[in-house]
């Protein structure tokens, strides 16, 4: 299963609406989240209702009235908890019904003047001073590390890479490794890597998902960026191994003789397989 962040302009035109509700089916994503929408909120409802009708779905229009970021998810899979909202995030811990596994999520988009990228910052840097446990910060921040994240367009401004890595060193957050498309957003001219997954450390110690994969950008000009859970599968019982050093060792007659010996009133095969468990223990 997947949990997808994606950059989806203009998702109010009914071509749109198809194709993503297609690509949550063919992905298999049970959580999605959805930044620059373009939609108004009265018509909100009605256009997620046409991308996953029985999903739940929270916004952030009581920060903004433009309601830049969705995040939907499937509640037979999995529930996301909001721990709080504004302008540039959504914040909420995730909880995955089968595993058990909890995380929180912080699905961000930055707006594009200096001012507004230094305050994301901050709140950032204040959510990593308050939440405990694994924490991933994906999608788009607005703003590049360094030169090399930038292809064509403006030169690199200083305020923008040292902020950005001042945000790192205080906090310790490290970037996932990336699969797939080299830059994440394109106006096929300018190519830049905008669109990050931050993690804490607790979600290096503690989570197995150290990459997210670009995917193609379809009808956006913006990558989804996707990480991959698998299924934890129920451990199955495995048979016993009899190695054939246990016979040299000089408790191994005493201990079968002993286990043998033991009075059982039980059918025969039922004697004999409580004493092979009971001789397995030893």
């Amino acid at each position: 299963m997947n949990i997808v962040s994606w950059n989806i302009r203009g998702l109010n035109k009914v071509y749109k609406q198809r194709e993503i509700k297609q690509y949550l089916r063919d992905n298999k994503v049970v959580l999605i989240a959805i930044i620059e929408d373009k939609v108004k909120q009265p018509m909100a409802e009605k256009t997620i209702q046409k991308i996953s009708r029985n999903w739940k779905w929270t916004d952030n229009y009581v920060a903004s009235n433009r309601g830049r970021i969705w995040i939907l998810w499937d509640p037979g899979v999995l529930d996301f908890a909001i721990h709080s909202c504004s302008e540039q995030l959504i914040t909420g811990k995730i909880i995955i019904h089968q595993s058990h596994k909890e995380f929180w999520m912080t699905v961000v988009y930055g707006l594009h003047t200096i001012e507004h990228i230094k305050a994301m910052w901050e709140e950032l840097e204040q959510l990593h001073n308050e939440l405990q446990g694994p924490w991933i910060a994906m999608r788009d921040y607005n703003a590049i590390q360094s030169f090399e994240d930038r292809y064509n367009g403006n030169p690199d401004m200083e305020v923008e890479t040292r902020d950005f890595s001042d945000f790192l060193e205080n906090t310790g957050m490290t970037e996932l490794k990336t699969v797939g498309r080299e830059f994440m957003w394109t106006n096929n001219h300018v190519y830049s890597r905008i669109d990050r997954a931050l993690v804490n450390a607790r979600w290096m110690m503690n989570m197995t998902q150290l990459k997210v994969v670009l995917q193609d950008s379809l009808f956006s000009d913006h990558t989804p960026v996707c990480v991959y859970f698998e299924h934890d599968h129920q451990p199955m019982p495995k048979p016993f191994k009899f190695f054939n050093n246990l016979a040299e060792h000089k408790e191994f007659q005493r201990l079968v003789k002993d286990t043998w010996e033991v009075s059982m009133l039980r059918p025969t095969m039922q004697r004999i397989w409580m004493r092979l468990k009971r001789l397995k223990k030893d």
